[in-house]
């Protein structure tokens, strides 16, 4: 989603209260701007192949030994130092 919805409780009924409420707030923006939201079917495309990578990288780390994180900032140093 290129569009960013916050929202903030104290507890889990206040947070699904906000969400939900972000939510709405979301929609009438988009109908007031005349935007389209997306819908989840075109966020989970997009993000289908960030899950694939992240897989393949989560499991080249544990082929490692060592953390996700770890791995990962060894391999942006090795990418920069190029």
């Amino acid at each position: 989603m290129r569009d960013v919805i916050t929202f903030q409780g104290k507890s889990v009924a206040e947070l699904k209260k906000a969400f939900a409420g972000s939510i709405e707030d979301y929609f009438a923006f988009c109908a007031r701007a005349a935007k389209r939201p997306r819908s989840h079917s075109q966020a989970s495309s997009s993000c289908a192949p960030i899950q694939r990578l992240h897989k393949d990288v989560s499991a080249a780390a544990r082929r490692a030994g060592v953390s996700l994180n770890k791995f990962v900032a060894s391999a942006l140093e090795k990418a920069v130092r190029r």
